[in-house]
């Protein structure tokens, strides 16, 4: 009996009309995690973390268009810092700005997945101490990331919590960085009830 209500109790929560990405809403919101480099960026850097903010507008209910603020903060390896003589640290800061679409497959639900796919600019610098100084250099190069996610809000509450995982390509001058960004995410809806 215990089995069929908790059953019961699921099916409820997931068929339950949620607010998240409803037509003509607004949400925004923040996010935290991990920075994972990936590919050659990965010889040479360690795992940082990610802090962002966005805002995004439902265009119908089940696609969005957003926009995003991340700061990715990293270091570089120490095998890369012993095999370079008097280099006693590498820090490597990342903005991406940009512009970004997602599409959910269960709109209607409590908990959603979505899908979503983005581009923009990414503003790389890299600060080194050497032998008592700093330096740094800076790039802006274009870039762009896709990924999924997963969101869950109950009906009628304006905050939202998911998780995202996107893999990002930033394409330099030579070559392209790659890396990862796994995130946990909180939204809250402001539009005006009266809207929807």
């Amino acid at each position: 009996m215990k089995r069929i209500m908790m059953m019961a109790l699921l099916a409820m929560m997931l068929t339950t009309t949620a607010a998240f990405a409803a037509h003509g809403e607004w949400s925004g919101g923040g996010q935290g995690g991990m920075h994972i480099p990936s590919g050659d960026y990965a010889d040479f850097a360690k795992s940082g973390y990610v802090l962002g903010v966005f805002l995004n507008y439902g265009v119908t209910p089940m696609f969005t268009l957003g926009v995003n603020l991340d700061l990715n903060s990293t270091k570089a390896k120490d095998e890369f810092i012993n095999a370079n003589a008097g280099v006693d640290e590498v820090k490597a800061t990342l903005f991406n700005y940009g512009v970004n679409g997602a599409l959910s497959f269960m709109p209607e639900a409590t908990v959603h997945p979505y899908v979503k796919v983005g581009g923009g600019m990414y503003n790389q610098k890299l600060e080194t101490s050497a032998f008592g100084f700093t330096s740094d250099e800076s790039t802006n190069d274009f870039g762009f990331c896709g990924g999924a996610g997963l969101m869950f809000q109950p009906a009628g509450n304006p905050v939202g919590f998911g998780v995202e995982a996107l893999y990002h390509n930033v394409l330099t001058q030579d070559s392209s960085s790659q890396f990862i960004t796994v995130a946990g995410r909180i939204s809250f809806s402001f539009s005006d009830a009266s809207q929807k």
